[in-house]
């Protein structure tokens, strides 16, 4: 299970060193029919709804329930998370693309004007490298490697290899880059590196409009793509280290640090929402044992772990109200084809080792919330906990299909560890755009899954806490986490 460290949620920062960072022009959605009949609702209540001040909620949510002929089968023992708010507001809130003001900002901040340095990619001594990895297989000194790769083959990959080498930068080069975005294919795109304190540091910004926006700024190993994994400490198991792995500094220096560097980056009405300690490995822990190619040394996790530290996540806040982080990530979508469209929440991730902030990544950034209502009335809690009953029933119920196309049964067994009340952004179904700011009960934990009649019989399970079912806490209806609506 994913364990956190929750913070008191004491206040927002809303710190403007650069007028207009972080922020675009407020200017409220046009709501749906849906949508103004949510806001009448939330406005109004239906019967038996209170505000939050009256909202009488166990101290736990425990229960047993079963269904779906016995395949789905779910235990709850939870704590349950309210926020130290008395009210909640209703919103509206519109995606946006990263600007050059944005840009230049980062630039300033981390790279502390430094020049820009284009991005070379793989050096001279690399390819050769690689070129002699071709050769050995040519030679039959190795085996083949490579999904496509063959002995008919191979003599045109050596001379494509051949041809790269002699082209290939010798990687002390320092080609000037611009700091401006460049029009691209699928949108536009910034990136390039420099030195800052002895340190390289790299900036990737990418606006792809038909999907999702990111921007990151990290040392080489903490968040390049093709480098560093950053996962929970709580996920590795007992028997992997000689001993407990730990973090060398508190959550509380974290957090200083983090919410220093958002300061000085001009966020407002942002807030840090949830700390995980984590370990840092240029290898992803989890394949290492199905990896055979891997040298026998590298199957000690102990041996991958570079650092540890924590990750912090930032959100955005409406009147003071963070919108809650989850690890649901909203790039799910219906639609099929290319380019294919999704509307991905947005969240500030920051990795912080006891060298400082290794890793800094703004994923989908927003405009500043607008508020349309200052609080909103909610549906009692035993009634979103017979929803909650009912409806992970009708979500699972595709395991029947599932096992009659399989062959054997298997059965979902989940366990509710957290339920917590907060807000999130929903959109209507066909706009990517404009979203909606409203409070959900979201109900999270691990689920095991038992097979029978395969020959690999036994349990596996997902140990890392995820939510299973959302509601509206305003009128009840199920939300879809992923899609966003």
């Amino acid at each position: 299970m994913r364990k956190t460290i929750s913070l008191v949620l004491a206040g927002v920062l809303a710190l403007a060193l650069l007028p207009g960072f972080g922020k675009a022009e407020n200017t409220a959605s046009v709501l749906t029919k849906e949508q103004e009949q949510l806001l009448q609702t939330a406005e109004s209540g239906r019967e038996g709804s209170v505000l939050l001040p009256e909202l009488e909620v166990p101290d736990r949510f425990t229960g047993d329930w079963s269904g779906v002929e016995g395949f789905i089968n779910v235990h709850a023992d939870a704590a349950i998370e309210l926020p130290d708010k008395e009210k909640i507001p209703i919103g509206t809130i519109s995606r946006r693309d990263f600007t050059q003001e944005d840009a230049d900002n980062l630039i300033r901040v981390f790279l502390k004007g430094n020049t820009l340095y284009e991005e070379l990619g793989m050096t001279k001594q690399r390819a050769l490298d690689r070129l002699e990895q071709y050769e050995s297989m040519q030679r039959g000194e190795i085996p083949l490697e490579g999904d496509s790769l063959t002995l008919e083959n191979l003599p045109e990959v050596i001379e494509r290899w051949k041809e790269y080498v002699r082209t290939a930068p010798e990687g002390d080069e320092r080609i000037p880059a611009s700091a401006k975005f460049e029009s691209k294919d699928y949108g536009e795109e910034l990136r390039g590196w420099t030195e800052v304190g002895g340190r390289e540091v790299h900036l990737f910004i990418q606006n792809q409009s038909s999907f999702w926006d990111h921007a990151s700024v990290f040392e080489p190993g903490y968040g390049d793509p093709n480098g560093t994994w950053a996962q929970p400490i709580s996920l590795i198991p007992d028997e992997a280290l000689p001993e407990p792995l730990t973090v060398g500094f508190s959550a509380g220096d974290a957090l200083s640090q983090g919410d220093e560097l958002i300061a000085k980056l001009g966020f407002q009405n942002v807030i840090c929402d949830e700390i995980t300690p984590v370990f840092f490995t240029s290898t992803n822990p989890y394949a290492v044992d199905a990896d055979e190619s891997l040298p026998e040394a590298e199957s000690d996790i102990a041996k991958l772990i570079l650092a540890t530290g924590y990750e912090l996540h930032y959100v955005r806040c409406l009147n003071g109200f963070p919108i809650g982080y989850t690890s649901a990530s909203g790039t799910a979508s219906t639609e099929t084809g290319a380019p294919m469209r999704a509307w991905m929440y947005e969240y500030i991730t920051l990795d912080i080792t006891e060298d400082g902030v290794k890793c800094f990544q703004w994923f989908s950034p927003h405009t500043e919330p607008v508020m349309l209502a200052e609080d909103s009335r909610l549906l009692p809690f035993d009634q979103v906990a017979e929803i909650f009953a009912r409806m992970m029933m009708v979500k699972n119920n595709d395991v029947l299909y599932v096992n009659a196309r399989n062959g054997f049964t298997t059965t979902r067994n989940f366990r509710i560890s957290k339920v917590s009340l907060t807000i999130m952004r929903i959109r209507d179904r066909e706009n990517f755009d404009e979203g909606m700011l409203i409070p959900v009960w979201d109900f999270c934990g691990t689920v095991q899954y038992e097979y029978d009649g395969w020959d690999n019989y036994g349990f596996t399970g997902d140990h890392e806490e995820r939510i299973f079912l959302t509601v509206n806490a305003v009128d009840g209806s199920v939300i879809d986490r992923d899609l966003g609506f």
